[in-house]
């Protein structure tokens, strides 16, 4: 009775939120109360009729291993913190439980909360872009996009990572716009954040700090007199500094991705890529023609895995019905796909958003080649969904528009 209790205070809880940021964000109520009804009875249907999609197996495991450490006492859990790594999830609850009781539900309640304030930011984030016309459009489709509906509810990482991507994102977007320090700063702490959950995201930060390397070096070109020399002094500041971190990356291990000069060497990434393939046992592993047997391979492949990663299952991989989910998600993806390309002279013309679309292209080119089934690759390409939908913003056919998937001419 207690765990219930404290599942449906906190499922309760963010509805309070919801219901102050709809308050706040009035242009918004309506879609964020939809986000919220329809997650909410997505656990109810969870909890009481049928188990969700991927709510077994790592969920699962999170859980009953942070319940298990929670049981060890306050002091044993702070030692087995070892920093970012796959159970960092686990390490978290594991803290709530010593606090609390054991309560599933609570830390469904918990991601609900995470996923909602992605649907806002997000929101937030189309509106800097595109203007207030096309981001209530945004919120709209990350309210109902329904793999953004899923993993809002589970017990998994991919909530806190789209939550704090989405941070990362929007201060680089600041900065861009700005050149603010404190953007710098924020943009950078909140990729490590998302990094903590799964190591991929640390790229981020190597991303952020290409984009104002390439800035300032675009700034002492063009600058005169002393603002030129003060240009350029920043600019080596700023290049000792990434070269710095970039020469302490070969002896540090960087979760999911290994140390630098790993990444680098080619013959690794290949076993990698080969060793992720030929391990589902429910039939959604990728064909053995996509996994590349020499290195030369990985380049000539890479686009067949990117789609792969992005659209699939395709109706030649259906081999049960529970497939059929994923294919309608990867249509949705393809769908995206192509309001993005439709989208893609608003797109250039905004030098944030190019951001956006150069960020998300490296994730996704990362992302498949960690992934070696779709059941892997519909969970990976979540993390970026709402950074796709927010690109294909400007071509999003609004609600009230009868015929067409054409961009509105002024997406403002």
């Amino acid at each position: 009775m207690t765990s219930e209790l404290l599942g449906i205070s906190g499922i309760l809880f963010s509805g309070i939120l919801v219901f102050f940021f709809s308050a706040k964000y009035p242009e918004y109520s309506r879609a964020l109360f939809a986000a919220y009804s329809l997650r909410v009875l997505t656990i109810c249907f969870n909890e009481f009729i049928a188990p969700l999609p991927d709510s077994r197996g790592d969920a699962i495991n999170f859980e009953e291993y942070a319940w298990q450490l929670s049981k060890d006492g306050l002091e044993n859990i702070l030692l087995q913190f070892n920093g970012p790594s796959s159970y960092f999830l686990s390490w978290l609850v594991s803290i709530i439980y010593y606090f609390t009781d054991r309560s599933p539900l609570l830390i469904q309640s918990i991601s609900l909360t995470f996923g909602m304030a992605s649907v806002l930011s997000g929101a937030l984030l189309s509106k800097e872009l595109w203007g207030r016309r096309t981001s209530k459009k945004v919120v709209w489709a990350l309210a109902i996009f329904p793999s953004l509906i899923l993993y809002s509810v589970l017990i998994l990482r991919e909530a806190y990572i789209i939550f704090f991507l989405l941070c990362a994102i929007r201060y680089m977007v600041t900065w861009i716009r700005s050149g603010s320090p404190r953007s710098i700063i924020f943009g950078v702490t909140s990729f490590v954040a998302a990094g903590f959950f799964h190591g991929a995201m640390f790229l981020g930060v190597f991303i952020f700090a290409g984009l104002i390397l390439l800035k300032l070096v675009k700034n002492s070109y063009r600058a005169r007199g002393k603002t030129k020399l003060i240009s350029f002094a920043t600019l080596i500041v700023c290049s000792i500094f990434f070269l710095t971190s970039l020469n302490l990356l070969k002896s540090e291990k960087i979760p999911k991705l290994g140390s630098l000069d790993k990444l680098l060497n080619i013959e690794r990434v290949l076993f990698v890529i080969q060793s992720k393939s030929g391990k589902n046992e429910g039939g959604a592993d990728y064909p053995d023609w996509v996994t590349p047997k020499k290195p030369i391979e990985i380049l000539y492949l890479s686009p067949i895995r990117i789609s792969y990663y992005l659209f699939s299952p395709f109706i030649w991989d259906i081999k049960k019905s529970s497939h059929l989910i994923g294919m309608i998600d990867g249509f949705l993806y393809f769908f995206l796909t192509i309001l993005i390309w439709k989208s893609r002279s608003y797109i250039w013309s905004n030098p944030a958003a190019k951001s956006i679309l150069f960020s998300t292209l490296i994730f996704i080119i990362i992302f498949s080649f960690g992934s070696g089934n779709f059941g892997t690759g519909i969970r990976h390409r979540a993390k970026l969904a709402i950074l796709i939908i927010i690109l294909a913003g400007p071509a999003l056919p609004a609600i009230k528009r009868r015929v067409g998937y054409l961009p509105d001419t002024n997406p403002q």
